[in-house]
């Protein structure tokens, strides 16, 4: 199972924890785990005031709130972008969304040279070898295939919406409890 550049829509298994009506989008799943960023749980700082904390000056954009990427490493700040160029510490996950989490992004931000299209997370969500299988296997866990346009292109307040229609209905309508026939 491989779940690079998919979606994981949590479930009611999930409701009381950082992941509680979430959706996730992994950049990265293979024999040593996966990692991923939480795309639709704004936080109260927009881009411009986290450049602007950094020394970063922000030409022409900034105005996006930072994200809540995940449980792990929240000082750390992740961007995902539009795969513009290779910096020190990229992920590209296919051809429309890469990961970095190197400082040199933030000097071509300063510069002029952003990616086209970017968001900011604070932290990010890991799984160690067999995690994240074993939680869709306890019915943690709904995926589909992602899409650039759900993250870049739509409110944080839409993409759940957004990601469960990809799967042919609203996750809304799911009852949180199991029975048998």
């Amino acid at each position: 199972m491989n779940l690079t550049d998919h979606f994981l829509i949590s479930t009611g298994n999930l409701q009381g924890s950082f992941f509680a009506d979430s959706v996730v989008f992994v950049c990265s799943h293979d024999r040593n785990g996966a990692f991923g960023l939480v795309v639709n749980k704004p936080t109260s700082t927009t881009a411009r005031e986290l450049l602007s904390s950094l020394k970063v000056k922000a030409p022409g954009g900034g105005e996006g709130r930072v994200m809540r990427g995940g449980p792990v490493k929240q000082e750390q700040v992740v961007i995902l972008h539009s795969p513009a160029e290779q910096y020190d510490v990229t992920v590209k996950v296919n051809d429309d969304v890469a990961v970095t989490l190197s400082r040199d992004i933030l000097k071509a931000i300063g510069e002029g040279a952003a990616p086209e299209k970017m968001i900011f997370f604070f932290g990010y969500s890991g799984w160690e070898n067999g995690k994240l299988e074993s939680e869709i296997g306890d019915n943690a866990w709904i995926t589909v295939p992602a899409s650039a346009d759900i993250i870049f292109d739509m409110p944080a307040a839409q993409r759940l919406s957004a990601a469960t229609q990809r799967l042919g209905f609203d996750i809304n309508n799911l009852s949180d409890m199991a029975g048998n026939a």
